[in-house]
């Protein structure tokens, strides 16, 4: 009899570990068929402080741009994986300040990551890049040998061989990369790129500073866009007049943090956005930002903004 109970106690023992198993695989698996599986583009402005951290997301691929401050990187490890996330297509990191490249070492650490896009070494001229850069590449071999990345990392440039920027697509969703300044300000290093998902457009500009906005406005490039990514978290030091014309956006999004030492956004630069009534969205303000593209619609959040087709 005593040993007819203690086997009805392994067996309802073996029972609750398989309904906990199997209740975590279904969450699991819901949260992976809701959010990557879907044939829409998802947008995710991460609320990271000061700092700055974007996710796309297009039919199960993944690109995160930046991973916030290092203070934050727990932030961003987490709300991927909340999304059922475990894979990053493209970690592309604009330029190696701590408040964009200081939690690449949770990515690397957490996630298997199969492309990392950052400007060469050779056009690293300050100790802080440095720092960062070596940060990355430590992490990105620790990865390798113990973590989710068992085969090597992709570490790619934005430029070709030929020193031409280049194009390459998420999903459905195509990304042209606009400018890579190789000078001695750290800020103009950002990698500039525009998405385009059918008729819907996004320009994310990084830090980039006034510098590189008049060169774009002089090139050839379609800067022309739904929604404009503000450079260096609406510093005075970019989104002049003539570039806000060039780009033309119907909304803005601001990644800064509240009551930011640096007064993030610059009164001037929210006086040129309200003066166009460009619709501004920003972190300090709303916490994470969520923008959805789906059948010609764009939803941000839970609010219906635009109907890109007319219909």
């Amino acid at each position: 009899m005593r040993k007819f109970k203690r086997i009805k106690i392994f067996v309802l023992i073996i029972l609750i570990f398989i309904y906990i198993f199997l209740n975590r695989y279904i969450e699991f698996y819901k949260n992976t068929s809701k959010i990557v599986s879907r044939d829409n583009l998802e947008i995710h402005i991460i609320d990271v402080k000061q700092s700055e951290s974007v996710l796309i997301i297009q039919n199960g691929h993944t690109m995160l741009v930046d991973a916030g401050l290092n203070s934050e990187g727990e932030k961003v490890e987490k709300y991927i994986k909340d999304l059922g996330i475990d894979t990053i297509d493209v970690l592309l990191i604009t330029h190696f300040h701590r408040d964009h490249a200081g939690g690449v070492h949770n990515i690397l650490r957490a996630f298997k990551v199969k492309e990392v896009m950052c400007l060469e070494y050779e056009n690293i001229t300050t100790l802080q890049e440095m720092f960062w850069y070596f940060d990355m590449r430590i992490a990105k071999k620790v990865s390798e040998v113990f973590g989710k990345n068992k085969s090597k990392v992709s570490l790619t440039l934005p430029y070709d061989e030929d020193g031409n920027l280049k194009s390459f697509t998420i999903g459905n969703a195509s990304i042209e990369i606009l400018s890579q300044f190789k000078e001695e300000n750290v800020n103009n290093k950002s990698i500039v790129f525009k998405l385009v998902y059918d008729d819907f457009s996004m320009l994310f500009m990084g830090d980039a500073e006034k510098e590189v906005e008049e060169k774009l406005v002089k090139s050839d490039c379609n800067l022309s866009s739904d929604i404009l990514k503000i450079g260096h978290h609406g510093s005075q030091t970019s989104t002049t007049s003539e570039f806000l014309d060039k780009v033309s956006p119907e909304y803005a999004v601001i990644s800064c943090g509240i009551n930011n030492p640096y007064n993030h956004p610059d009164k001037n630069v929210m006086k040129r956005l309200n003066e166009r009534k460009i619709k501004v969205y920003r972190t300090d303000e709303m916490g994470d930002i969520v923008i959805t593209i789906n059948n010609g619609h764009i939803q941000l959040n839970k609010e219906q903004l635009k109907n890109l087709k007319g219909v």
